[in-house]
């Protein structure tokens, strides 16, 4: 019989701990896994923004890109003001960090960047097909995006965690757990 983790304690991780990184990197699978596997509360903002708005291709399809920023913008901003997102696992889209007001916002939380590349990827945007920015040729447009945004992740990233070649998600979530405890460590000293 398994044990169900509790909850880490908000003491121990005073801030919302933010998963990005580009699209398909894998946010909400090893923000599900931190969940199921270490008891962290586990908020997705594009999750959110599906519930009160639509599914994200309905939003592209009647609005445009910069509507869609500004509803994420918002989303993430009640996120992050809620007293319950302190030591949850946040995930948010690809291009949330480029929106300026977005990554003034991540400077008060630990931001966990998900380094992948186009092979890792490549076939999750497959077979994936709820990616409106990916339309046409999405291998291509996620090399462009990827070359317009990696810099951003880098800069605003607590820590880098290496997601590339379909390394395992229990493998991540253990190596993201064990960074937050370490430093939650450091900070109680």
């Amino acid at each position: 019989m398994s044990e169900v983790p509790t909850a880490p304690d908000a003491a121990v991780h005073p801030r919302p701990v933010v998963l990005i990184g580009p699209m398909a990197a894998g946010k909400s699978a090893v923000g599900q896994t931190l969940r199921t596997r270490h008891g962290y509360r586990l908020i997705d903002s594009d999750a959110r923004i599906v519930a009160a708005q639509g599914t994200i291709p309905e939003i592209f399809a009647h609005h445009d890109e910069a509507h869609f920023r500004r509803l994420e913008a918002a989303a993430i901003g009640e996120i992050l003001a809620d007293p319950d997102s302190v030591g949850a696992i946040v995930s948010v889209g690809g291009g949330a960090p480029m929106t300026p007001a977005v990554a003034r916002l991540l400077a008060e939380t630990t931001v966990v960047y998900l380094l992948v590349d186009e092979q890792t990827v490549a076939e999750r945007i497959r077979t994936e097909g709820d990616r409106p920015l990916l339309a046409g040729h999405p291998l291509q447009r996620w090399r462009q995006m990827y070359a317009q945004r990696h810099e951003t992740y880098e800069r605003l990233a607590d820590l880098v965690v290496d997601a590339r070649g379909h390394r395992d998600l229990v493998t991540l979530a253990d190596e993201i757990h064990e960074h937050l405890a370490r430093a939650a460590g450091k900070e109680q000293r």
